[in-house]
């Protein structure tokens, strides 16, 4: 009795520390298609690619030796991907994406009944990172997952690899506001040079106006740096910060009244992004 207690203690907790195992879907090792996905066009080309075609930037980020990359003849061929219908029994889809920012005519998307329920795109960049749609709502249901390039002309193409339904999401899958009371001089945003970029939007309370919109490789868990944005403006007042955020971590920023040296700033983009 007492040996099956201490069994049981320790599969409770192995559950409670690990979860569900993660259900691969693809990753592309085969070096076929075939039989997992139907491929129409030639942007795909007839199997996964070893890396980048020629003409095409260093493409980096993949696991293994092959992966999904629809830039076979450079950027003006379309095609599509279709997987084989698969039921969904994780809450999560994560995925390597990289390739171009064309959010209507180049992405993945997971179909349920007809409709969809979750897309992912590339942010122009050959490099793939990790990315996740919330399936939360369609657990117990069945999937298609289409990847396509309708695009032409400039980042017409995109990279996919390791498509995996978990519990733990590894993507950057929600928006997280923070309201900061009491703002000090500095804000200091945590940095890693090897993170995924995110968009880091701060402002005032009402959120009219607007401090910073910028796209900023913020690594909660591993920062190398922080940058150290002022404040003054705002000073003694709420401030108001949004960033992408994934589902595990803890989202946290500090005020200071001292500076943190940093070495470069951030990539700014309009103050229009969200």
């Amino acid at each position: 009795m007492e040996k099956f207690c201490v069994f049981l203690a320790s599969a409770v907790l192995a559950s409670l520390s690990f979860g569900a195992p993660d259900i691969l879907i693809d990753d592309f090792e085969s070096g076929s298609y075939s039989p997992k996905w139907k491929v129409e066009g030639e942007a795909f080309a007839d199997a996964p690619a070893r890396g980048g075609f020629k003409y095409q930037q260093p493409v980096g980020g993949y696991n293994g030796k092959y992966l999904v990359n629809s830039y076979f003849n450079k950027d003006d061929t379309t095609g599509k991907l279709s997987s084989v219908p698969f039921k969904i029994e994780r809450p999560y889809l994560d995925v390597l994406v990289g390739g171009g920012d064309r959010r209507d005519v180049a992405f993945l998307r997971v179909m349920v009944d007809g409709a969809e329920v979750g897309r992912l795109t590339g942010i122009n960049n050959e490099r793939l990172e990790q990315k996740s749609i919330d399936l939360t709502n369609y657990v117990g249901k069945t999937a298609v997952i289409e990847i396509v390039d309708n695009a032409k002309g400039g980042w017409g193409h995109i990279n996919i690899d390791d498509i995996v339904l978990t519990e733990n999401p590894k993507g950057i899958i929600k928006k997280t506001v923070l309201e900061i009371p009491n703002a000090k001089k500095y804000l200091n945003i945590p940095i890693n040079n090897d993170a995924a970029e995110r968009v880091v939007r701060v402002s005032d309370s009402s959120n009219k106006r607007v401090l910073l919109s910028a796209k900023m490789r913020v690594d909660f868990e591993n920062p190398q740096w922080f940058y150290s944005m002022e404040t003054l403006d705002l000073k003694g007042s709420p401030l108001r910060v949004e960033v992408l955020s994934r589902a595990s971590e803890k989202v946290d920023f500090k005020t200071t009244n001292e500076y943190m040296p940093r070495s470069s700033s951030p990539r700014v983009v309009p103050r229009t992004t969200p």
